[in-house]
């Protein structure tokens, strides 16, 4: 649990020079808080699975997610800044150079996971997105039970 905690607090340092650095200055700071604010995957310690098996699991839908967004048609259309994948959660932040592509892959990765028999727990997920100069920056998660 220990070494948890300190992965989050690790994580939340991580995303908020992400944030500084890639996200317009004008707005990274109120992104950053929407994302983070109400969000279990960086506020509670919840060990849902053993570090062994955490380690194989993260590594995999790492694995597996980067492959589902770079083989979409729209994948041209967006930058992923960071992919994280940790207790059956998993973390997707990026840009879309225009409004809509990000969704479309989003709901595509959706039921490619469904149909491969991953079951998702649609309601914790969380997502943010905001909207600067036609360019998307977003926030999503994919929770996995």
């Amino acid at each position: 649990i220990r070494e948890l905690k300190q992965w989050q607090t690790q994580h939340k340092q991580a995303l908020k020079e992400l944030f500084n650095d890639r996200v317009p200055e004008h707005f990274a700071e109120g992104f950053l808080a929407k994302a983070t604010e109400d969000n279990a995957f960086l506020n509670e310690v919840q060990q849902n699975l053993n570090p062994d098996r955490n380690d194989q699991w993260h590594m995999q839908m790492e694995q597996r997610l980067s492959d589902m967004i770079q083989l979409h048609e729209l994948s041209n259309r967006i930058e992923i800044l960071s992919l994280t994948c940790k207790q059956s959660t998993c973390e997707i932040v990026g840009k879309a150079f225009e409004e809509g592509p990000w969704t479309t892959i989003y709901m595509s990765m959706i039921r490619r996971l469904l149909q491969a028999g991953d079951s998702l727990n649609m309601q914790k997920g969380k997502r943010v997105t905001y909207f600067d100069q036609e360019q998307e920056y977003f926030y999503s998660q994919l929770v996995f039970e």
